[in-house]
């Protein structure tokens, strides 16, 4: 299964339901928000998917998602597959620049405490 192939995106969206999915409380009942990612400059070109986290659980879909995203983190191929591996923290990330943010940054840190207090559903997806 290759990074960011259907095949994977569809994995991390099972780990994601099944290890998530319990733990949306954590997000508090007002916290709803679509991520989108924007992976630049892979093998296969250009990927996006989407992570949204609300009263109905997580979800991770492809690029055939037809919700607008309310912040977009548009990220290096290479810095993605680290962060996806574990070898590099999205915080490090963001931090040196290897992140951009585009939409309502205000959308990403109130749901900064959800995605703080979970673990990646990538984390055990092959990249």
């Amino acid at each position: 299964m290759s990074f960011l192939s259907e095949e994977w995106i569809a994995a991390a969206a099972a780990k994601a339901a099944k290890d998530l999915g319990s733990q949306v409380g954590l997000a508090g009942p007002e916290m709803g928000v679509c991520v989108g990612f924007l992976v630049v400059g892979g093998p296969n070109g250009d990927v996006r998917y989407q992570v949204r986290v609300g009263q109905e659980g997580v979800e991770v879909s492809g690029s055939d998602s037809d919700r607008k995203p309310d912040v977009t983190l548009t990220i290096p191929y290479n810095e993605a597959e680290s962060i996806a591996s574990g070898h590099l923290s999205p915080t490090d990330a963001f931090h040196r620049g290897q992140v951009s943010v585009s939409g309502s940054a205000g959308k990403l840190i109130e749901s900064f405490q959800f995605f703080s207090n979970t673990e990646s559903p990538f984390g055990s997806v092959p990249a």
